[in-house]
């Protein structure tokens, strides 16, 4: 529990002041402030001083670790091409792009950008230098380096010019792989020039899979209940 207090120059500082308890008399709390470290810091309760606790249906939880998940959905890591096109502006210029094209704003319930013009950028992106690194980007610029030092240049030129050309057209082939990933982006960022960021969370929910998971939980009494009584178990 944390609570504001003033300080200068209109600003505000958040002080610890509780702890939040369950009703089976479990603490949340994550941070272990009781055991700071020489520089003040503080870290996670450590798995030896958390203490198992049951909540009224039986189900066993423990303390020190804060809430953790029932259910675990797979870690969401923008990729390498979804980066790059959104650090150089490319999926905000076609936002721009396409929102000059229509004539009337669209629904924002299912919005969804249509095959053509998706296709559409898609050939325009394939068309231009894919400026982001891969780690097999890192390690051919390591090996260049390597062979420079060590007097071999000159001969291996030719082969790594053509490793480097065969991974520049691997990165236009992985606007098709993560085609998906770069469509929910893209229609994001259009949903937010007809509907400004309200529009843009409301999408962003509409294809979240941790809400899609959450509510296919909540339609199923039967598995909420057995998770309810730590009978069942999820990980996706």
């Amino acid at each position: 529990v944390q609570t504001t207090r003033n300080i200068s120059y209109n600003s505000k500082i958040k002080v610890t002041t509780a702890k939040y308890y369950t009703p089976s008399g479990r603490c949340i709390q994550a941070l272990d402030y009781s055991h700071r470290n020489n520089d003040g810091s503080v870290g996670k309760v450590p798995d030896s001083l958390t203490q198992v606790f049951f909540t009224k249906s039986g189900r066993k939880v423990f303390d020190g670790g804060g809430i953790k998940p029932d259910i675990s959905t797979p870690e969401k890591v923008l990729s390498g091409v979804a980066t790059a096109l959104e650090r150089n502006f490319q999926i905000f210029d076609f936002a721009g792009r396409y929102v000059q094209k229509k004539s009337s704003s669209p629904e924002l319930k299912n919005f969804k950008i249509s095959d053509d013009d998706f296709e559409l950028f898609i050939s325009e992106m394939s068309g231009r230098k894919m400026d982001f690194e891969t780690v097999s980007d890192k390690a051919l610029k390591q090996l260049k380096r390597e062979l420079k030092d060590e007097g071999y240049e000159n001969e291996t030129g030719q082969q790594m010019d053509d490793i480097a050309k065969a991974m520049e057209h691997s990165r236009k082939l992985a606007l098709r792989q993560h085609a998906d990933e770069i469509r929910k982006r893209a229609e994001g960022e259009i949903v937010s020039r007809y509907f400004y960021q309200k529009g843009r969370i409301e999408y962003n929910l509409s294809v979240d899979p941790e809400i899609d998971t959450a509510i296919s939980v909540l339609q199923n009494p039967l598995r909420y209940k057995a998770l309810l009584r730590g009978t069942q178990t999820g990980n996706k």
